[in-house]
């Protein structure tokens, strides 16, 4: 196909020769693989700021490979080295393969075939993206515009974003090659591009998709194969608004949009914009709850197969078990053992794994960029309660990571996890240098749908019903 192929400390590096996107696999073991894109340009290649290449080339990058059904993307802003505050510059971006399975690859026979089918879709996105962008030109960053035009530009695009818009800290700009202007607007984590190559591209790639979009409670919930995502009214609304003042054209149609993992693309009137949005599996799995409230004649559609019936009163250190085994399934963990006191009034009980974590979204910091994977020890908390788990329910997590030496924190609970426990938990991971995430009721059934010889483990606890 042409790649070329360089080896690293981790793994290996795969890419077309002077392509800005490299395929990045670290190797974690002798059978796991974790695999991400990269996109970077080059300073002698592209003159000028190059964020809105690294901002345009990833998002389309990113809605390709959602429309070909090959996966589900979370763009991940890599800081500039030499500069703390860059405001809404984009030094780099990894592309990580959230979906379906997470950015893990099996080292075996299946598993290899499972990362060929990606890089034959990585040698499709190069050809998609050639075929829709000068990628290799040598124009002038404002060729033919001026200083003025492009002021003019930047006040045209603040008058339609209002308050949130800061000449100071925003990135704007014209450029020939692609033919497109460019917005970043850091406060709202918006970008917008005009232009008829990037406005084109994604048309296409949105009119291509098999989507099937189906209406929820606050937004659209979209689907395509195995990729599960969701499109919220509020954030599409704030974006038709900006492309309508901006092309002066109320909108008499619904516009293209397409929800990646961490952001919604919403293109019309020959303007892209982007947008920093919850739009990921779990944002999908919240909203089809919702829908599940309020349309039962849906779960035929939405949850066919297996579904889960819970005992009343879940026993702490059967969960603790579940959750034990559970783990050593999970993509990139290396060891597991339990820790703590089991007789805690609440149900909570402690497990300690070794675990190859990923980068994850507001956690990227200049020391982790340089790396896919990062061996942690992490603390992983167990709650056996029927209610919400709340941020009261959490003791204090640097305390207990400086305690046990450890660098991340996992909250597995057998109901839901509350809104004030996972804002606790997202400030925790802005910092950079801790892994957060949480477990509840649905994420732990949808790991008991893969492991169902687990799940037969534990027939006092929670049983499946076909549907």
């Amino acid at each position: 196909m042409g790649f070329q192929t360089e080896e690293t400390e981790q793994g290996a590096r795969i890419r077309i020769p002077c392509s800005p996107i490299s395929l990045q696999v670290d190797v974690l073991d002798s059978e796991t693989l974790y695999a991400a894109l990269y996109l970077r340009t080059t300073s002698w290649e592209w003159p000028g700021d190059r964020s809105d290449l690294h901002d345009g080339f990833s998002s389309i990058a990113a809605a390709f490979l959602a429309a070909n059904e090959i996966a589900s993307c979370a763009l991940l802003d890599v800081p500039h080295p030499a500069i703390s505050n860059a405001g809404a510059e984009i030094y780099a971006r990894y592309i990580s393969l959230e979906q379906p399975r997470g950015g893990y690859f099996k080292a075996t026979e299946s598993g290899s075939l499972e990362l060929m089918a990606f890089i034959e879709g990585l040698y499709g996105l190069e050809s998609f993206l050639h075929s829709a962008f000068p990628m290799h030109p040598a124009g002038d960053y404002i060729s033919g515009a001026s200083r003025d035009g492009e002021e003019g530009w930047g006040n045209q695009v603040r008058r339609a974003l209002g308050g949130a818009a800061d000449p100071q800290e925003d990135t704007y700009g014209i450029r020939s090659e692609p033919e497109w202007r460019y917005y970043r607007c850091a406060k709202e984590d918006i970008s917008v591009f005009q232009g008829p190559e990037i406005s084109a591209a994604f048309s296409s790639l949105a009119n291509a998709s098999r989507k099937r979009s189906l209406p929820g409670v606050s937004g659209n919930l979209e689907i395509r194969g195995e990729l599960h995502n969701f499109a919220p009214d509020e954030k599409v609304s704030r974006l038709t608004e900006i492309i309508s003042m901006l092309s002066g054209v109320k909108a008499d149609s619904p516009p293209e949009v397409m929800s990646l993992e961490n952001c919604v693309i919403l293109g019309s009137h020959g303007f892209v914009v982007v947008a920093g949005a919850a739009s990921g599996h779990r944002a999908f799995d919240s909203e089809k709850e919702q829908v599940l409230l309020r349309h039962q004649s849906e779960v035929e559609y939405l949850f066919r197969g297996s579904a889960f019936s819970w005992a009343p009163s879940v026993d702490g250190g059967r969960f603790q078990s579940l959750v034990h085994d559970l783990l050593q399934r999970e993509p990139g963990v290396v060891n597991v053992r339990a820790i703590g006191n089991a007789n805690e009034p609440d149900g909570g009980r402690d497990l300690i794994v070794d675990w190859y974590t990923p980068l994850q979204a507001n956690g990227v910091t200049q020391e982790n960029a340089r790396r896919l994977t990062t061996r942690r020890r992490v603390i992983v908390q167990c709650k056996a309660l029927s209610k919400s788990v709340g941020k009261s329910k959490i003791p204090d997590v640097r305390d207990m990571l400086e305690h046990y030496d450890a660098q991340g924190y996992l909250l597995a609970a057998s109901g839901d996890v509350g809104t004030t426990a996972i804002d606790y938990l997202l400030g925790l991971r802005t910092r950079g240098d801790f892994f957060t995430d949480w477990w509840g009721r649905h994420e732990i059934e949808d790991r008991l749908r893969r492991n169902p010889d687990v799940a037969n483990r534990y027939p006092d606890m929670v049983n499946r019903v076909t549907m």
